[in-house]
C-alpha cells in the first residue's frame, strides 16, 4: 500500500530535541505504539513514525536497492513453455527475448544514470542526521523503511537486519542503498 519511514533514539533523549532539529529539514517525528516492532527493541530505545500528511511513497530512501531488484530479467523455461503453448511462434519469442534484454540494458544505464545524480532527498536526510549529531546530544539514530500493508500501529513487521553505520562512513550512497526492514543505526 504505502511506504513509512520510521526511526529510532535511546530513551535517554527527548523527542523534542530530535524534532527542533528536523522542522529545519521539515523531517519530524512521533512515537509509535506498534507493540509487534517494540518488542523486538531493547528496552533503551524507542520507536518513532515520521510524521507525514499521506505517506512516505516516493522517498528516494533505499531507492536504487529497490531498482537493482525489481527484476532479475532471468527467462525461466516454464515462462518459454507457456508462451509455446499460447502458439507463439520461435521467432516471436526471439523477439520477445531481445526486446526484454534491451529493456533491461536500459533500465541499467537510467540505474546508473540516477545513481549519481543530485537527490535532494536524501541531501535533507543527510543534513538532518549530521545536524542531529551536530546540535544535540543524540549520539546514536536508526532509520527504517517499510512497505505497509495496514497500519503502522498494527503492522507485524519482522526487523531483518541491523546495520550500525560510524557517522564518518554515512552518506547519500548509504540512503540510496538501505534495504526495506533492516534498521540502519548511524552513530557519531
Amino acid at each position: 500500500m504505502c511506504h513509512f519511514i520510521s526511526g529510532l533514539i535511546l530513551n535517554d533523549f527527548e523527542l523534542a530535541d530530535l524534532n527542533e532539529i528536523g522542522t529545519l529539514f521539515s523531517i519530524t517525528f512521533s512515537k509509535c505504539e506498534n507493540e509487534f516492532v517494540i518488542s523486538q527493541l531493547s528496552g533503551k530505545e524507542s520507536y518513532l513514525i515520521k510524521d507525514s500528511k499521506y505517506c512516505d511513497c516516493g522517498t528516494e530512501l533505499g531507492v536504487l536497492h529497490r531498482m537493482k531488484n525489481t527484476d532479475d530479467n532471468r527467462i525461466e523455461k516454464s515462462e518459454l513453455e507457456k508462451l509455446k503453448q499460447k502458439g507463439w511462434s520461435d521467432s516471436k519469442i526471439q523477439r520477445w527475448i531481445s526486446d526484454k534484454k534491451k529493456i533491461s540494458d536500459r533500465e541499467k544505464r537510467q540505474f546508473n544514470d540516477y545513481k549519481y545524480a543530485e537527490h535532494a532527498d536524501i541531501q535533507r536526510w543527510v543534513g538532518f542526521i549530521n545536524e542531529l549529531f551536530a546540535k544535540t546530544k543524540i549520539t546514536k539514530f536508526g532509520l527504517m523503511l517499510h512497505w505497509y500493508k495496514g497500519s503502522v500501529v498494527s503492522e507485524k513487521i519482522k526487523i531483518l537486519n541491523r546495520v550500525k553505520i560510524k557517522s564518518n562512513d554515512f552518506n547519500d550512497q548509504t540512503l540510496l542503498q538501505i534495504k526495506e526492514d533492516t534498521i540502519y543505526f548511524i552513530e557519531k
